[in-house]
């Protein structure tokens, strides 16, 4: 009577929180983006065989457990299928209640990790069609009330195995230190498949390894991985755990930069402006006209504020006198230092230094090379790996200059 009474409870119960709950549960992979457990797993024995011999005893020795009354109640309850019964199940074994109220990211990521996993039974279910034992033998289980929802259905694998592994898997992510005890209740859950009459030994031996399987590909998913971060964070604020501090994120995003600039003026082409200028009022004919500064730089970070590398310059100055027409060109190195003082995501402000090497083709030979230097006292920047930056300052690379940066 007792019995009867608890059964009757344990479906009502099934039942009612399928009703409240049910829905269409995301997964993280669709059905075909999952392995393939017809290639994956083997073939279930043969009638017949050696396997098949062995899954029968394997048979016999759940019906001889059901005389046990406790651990036919435990096979009994590892009967139901419902998401809230399962997380009660390995509550105990995990260190804390599961529920949709009290831990909701690790309620979360559990139930659509293991329905993710989970697609994978349907094909080879359907695939072997493999007769369940309480049809092989005409026999009844010992959930009876399963019998006319599973006679019908495939037997290899086991869908509350695969279950019961998955969570395990996924809870044991949650909370390592508890591992063990996880599998040892994921086992016991495919025992009790085999002890109630559903299952042959070889579909639960299979369920495991799906779900090994199914636990890879799920590692995969980018949006599992954040779930599972809060799950893991949910479990040790919830158990009074201590968190590490993450490492400190910099605020800098990219360690190195490349960027082309152009100045209409540089310091030099102010020079050689106020030379012109001079050079019309002597001679009539006397004409200048300047390139502007073109510019290639590089800098690598080297923590928040300092960047160091370098800058390329070139720039063209031609000149017409008593008809005759000269280009000189004159290139520029200059080494130098990035200050970085505001830095947020899309916006940054900093200054720049340096002092290099100009060579002037338009010198005497020993003339050619000079010093030359550049200090932008104010540079800003729109943008995150790219960006548009305008700077303002003095020297070889110009007064003010507009150019393009990319980092990475």
């Amino acid at each position: 009577m007792k019995k009867q009474l608890f059964l009757a409870a344990l479906l009502l119960w099934a039942a009612c929180s399928s009703a409240l709950h049910a829905q269409d549960i995301p997964t993280y992979f669709k059905a075909d983006e999952m392995p393939d457990l017809i290639k994956g797993l083997p073939a279930p024995p043969a009638f017949g065989s050696q396997a098949f011999i062995a899954d029968s005893l394997r048979y016999r020795w759940g019906k001889e457990q059901r005389k046990d009354a406790l651990r036919a109640a435990i096979a009994e309850e590892d009967a139901a299928w419902d998401y809230d019964a399962l997380f009660f199940t390995f509550s105990d074994p995990f260190g804390l209640i599961i529920s949709r109220e009290t831990t909701p990211a690790i309620y979360q990521v559990l139930q659509r990790g293991i329905e993710t996993i989970c697609q994978t039974r349907s094909i080879p279910k359907a695939y072997y069609h493999r007769t369940r034992p309480f049809v092989r033998y005409g026999e009844h289980m010992l959930s009876e009330w399963e019998e006319k929802d599973l006679a019908g259905e495939g037997s290899y694998p086991s869908g509350h195995t695969l279950r019961a592994w998955s969570a395990a898997l996924l809870l044991a992510e949650i909370n390592p230190a508890a591992a063990d005890t996880l599998a040892g209740r994921a086992r016991m859950v495919g025992e009790s498949r085999v002890i109630a009459g559903a299952h042959w030994q070889s579909d639960v031996d299979a369920s495991a390894q799906a779900a090994a399987l199914g636990y890879t590909r799920l590692l995969t998913s980018a949006e599992y991985r954040e779930q599972m971060a809060l799950a893991q964070e949910e479990f040790r604020r919830l158990t009074h755990q201590e968190v590490q501090p993450a490492p400190a994120k910099p605020t800098w995003r990219y360690a190195n930069e490349i960027a082309l600039s152009y100045s209409p003026v540089s310091t030099t082409d102010l020079i050689f402006s106020l030379i012109g200028k001079l050079g019309t009022m002597i001679y009539p004919d006397y004409e200048q006209s300047l390139s502007g500064a073109i510019a290639a730089e590089y800098f690598h970070r080297l923590g928040r504020l300092v960047s160091v590398g370098g800058t390329f310059i070139f720039y063209n100055i031609s000149t017409k006198q008593n008809n005759q027409r000269f280009a000189h060109d004159n290139f520029s190195l200059i080494p130098a230092v990035k200050l970085h003082w505001y830095d947020r995501r899309w916006f940054h402000a900093y200054s720049k230094f340096g002092i290099g090497v100009m060579y002037s083709d338009w010198k005497p030979a020993g003339q050619k090379f000079g010093v030359t230097a550049q200090a932008s006292l104010l540079g800003i920047e729109a943008g995150s790996r790219w960006r548009a930056f305008l700077e303002l300052g003095a020297g070889e690379q110009g007064l003010a200059l507009a150019g393009v940066r990319y980092c990475f």
